[in-house]
């Protein structure tokens, strides 16, 4: 080994290696000799791997050329092979601004980075928001104490986002008659089962209740990112709890609707009402039919030929048979609504008719006839049914497994169903143009409008023409005015009626768009599906698929899971 010499130059900045030799004739072995540097005073300084190089090459060359080991002792080689270097401080924002991270390559023997740095130099990049002090100091003293060269990132600084304001909302604080039905008593509290018959005490409120509160909406928050730049949102979207009949807002808290009479609690857009309930064990020939003002509550079943009528709930705990149901508001049927074909009759396909303006819910259908203003749910199996709906669910909305056979469904939105038809092919049909054909009909009578208005407008032209070959006179000056105005009339309801047109022409690609059929597990064949002028019916068995229209074609696609 040579004598090993380090001199520190430049103010203690660089390291000079001086290799002399002392007569053993052995070369130096780079690896080995760098670690022996490493364990030296400047083993945090950085390698200056050039020069290094030279000395060791330089040394190791004058070894290989020599005859005798004693020749050239006491030669050197010497070159600064070493210095310190600062710690390295970068500042890196995120793309969104929402983040802006501190990137050390920490020091070799020189000045580490001191907190405060940190922020100078983060404010220097314009960040101005959100720093993390701790994350900072932190930051600093790792970086002091890791190995030099050491890599060393965290981020310094948050944005805030912004915070949306939430839209008032409105919680029901007392159940209705049908989630009596659809979440029946639980039967043993130790297994969590459930008795289906047995549904629970009717509630009914009394003045002064609290059937419904409000959630006021909130105001947003404004957010900011790290270089201060605001970020702006939006407030919710207020609204007011609507009183129905029976309820008011009350006077001691403006966010809550209390009862103003005992009855039956029904809920509607933005409220409740709250309604007299006439209540019988039964409808049947011994009852006679019913027609009632407020609500309906059946503890049984309604009979063959029986006629309800209420305007508001109807609610039915057992069987309908061949009976006619109408409500004004939502209608429950406990167990099952079953009918037969009606032949011969031109106004009525089915022996049992239910018909709301709200909701309908009916654990088991058959040869029924529904018309229903919004979201009919079957709980069970739906066969050989005419359903006029919104939207139809045959199943529970988490789990859409029933069945549908046979029947006839004019819908607008969305039908949802585990399995849609029957292995031996029985006949469905399905259609969204319930809207869709008033939608066409009354674009047929704006064109019909819009041409009459065009020809009248042509006839006034042809006048004028006529009249401008008149001789000069007052009365014809007259004339031109009369038809100048005329014209112009008749042009603005022309322009009025294409506008219309094209409004309804949005609104049935709006219809299309809104529409929607998922079936869960399986479409059988022989299906007619229908959206608009599209038409198809399913050759073949499909598992679970959606059915809508894309570039003005109906497709039939596996359902994907979201």
């Amino acid at each position: 080994m040579p004598d090993v010499n380090i001199q520190l130059v430049e103010g203690g900045k660089k390291a000079k290696l001086t290799l002399s030799y002392r007569g053993d004739g052995v070369a130096l072995e780079k690896n080995s000799f760098i670690k022996q540097l490493e364990a030296s005073e400047i083993g945090k300084f950085f390698l200056l791997m050039d020069e290094f190089l030279i000395v060791l090459n330089g040394y190791n060359q004058f070894v290989d050329a020599l005859h005798a080991h004693e020749d050239g002792i006491g030669t050197e080689f010497s070159g600064v092979v070493a210095e310190k270097k600062n710690a390295h401080l970068r500042i890196v924002i995120a793309d969104d601004e929402m983040s802006a991270d501190a990137q050390i390559f920490s020091a070799y023997g020189g000045n580490h980075v001191s907190a405060n740095q940190i922020v100078k130099a983060a404010q220097e990049q314009s960040v101005t928001f959100g720093f993390d002090k701790k994350a900072i100091v932190a930051l600093a003293g790792k970086a002091s104490k890791s190995d030099p060269g050491s890599d060393i990132q965290e981020t310094i600084a948050f944005g805030k986002e912004p915070i949306q304001g939430v839209n008032a909302k409105f919680e029901q604080t007392v159940p209705c008659f049908k989630d009596r039905v659809l979440k029946p008593q639980k039967k043993n509290e130790k297994t969590d089962s459930v008795n289906m018959r047995d549904l629970g005490v009717l509630v009914s409120v009394k003045p002064d209740d609290v059937v419904m509160k409000k959630i006021p909406m909130t105001k947003g928050q404004r957010g900011n990112t790290v270089t201060g730049e605001v970020m702006e949102t939006v407030d919710g979207v207020d609204a007011e709890l609507n009183p129905g009949d029976g309820t008011q807002i009350s006077p001691k808290d403006p966010n809550l609707l209390v009862a103003t009479i005992t009855g039956l609690p029904r809920k509607i857009e933005r409220g409740m009402a709250v309604e007299d309930v006439f209540e019988v064990p039964k409808v049947d020939v011994s009852t006679g039919n019913i027609d009632y003002d407020g609500s309906v509550i059946v503890n049984g079943d309604v009979g063959e030929g029986m006629t309800i009528t209420a305007n508001g709930d109807i609610n039915i705990t057992g069987y309908v048979d061949s009976a006619m149901v109408i409500a004004g508001g939502d209608i429950v049927i406990g167990k099952a609504a079953i009918g037969r074909q009606m032949d011969g009759d031109d106004d009525v396909d089915c022996s049992t008719v239910v018909k709301a303006k709200g909701n309908i819910f009916i654990r088991h259908a058959q040869y029924i006839e529904i018309h229903c203003d919004n979201l009919v749910t079957i709980e069970k199996q739906l066969l050989h049914s005419q359903i006029t709906a919104k939207s139809v669910l045959v199943g529970t909305e988490e789990n859409p497994n029933g069945k549908i056979i046979g029947g006839k469904l004019n819908l607008t939105e969305s039908l949802k169903v585990g399995a849609l038809g029957a292995p031996a092919g029985s006949h469905s049909e399905v259609s969204f143009n319930q809207l869709f054909d008033k939608v066409v009909a009354k674009r047929d009578q704006l064109r019909i409008k819009t041409e009459e208005q065009k020809n009248i407008m042509e006839d006034i032209k042809t006048a004028v023409d006529h009249i401008k070959e008149l001789p000069n006179s007052e009365e014809k000056k007259s004339l031109l005015t009369e038809s100048i105005v005329s014209f112009e009339k008749h042009k603005k309801i022309h322009k009025h009626l294409q506008a219309k047109s094209k409004a309804l022409e949005n609104k049935q690609k709006d219809l299309f768009a809104a529409t929607k059929v998922e079936v869960k597990d399986r479409i059988y064949s022989g299906i007619d599906f229908k959206i608009g002028n599209e038409k198809t019916r399913t050759k073949r068995e499909h598992g679970p698929s959606k059915v809508f229209l894309l570039d003005g074609k109906l497709r039939i696609d596996p359902l994907t899971s979201s």
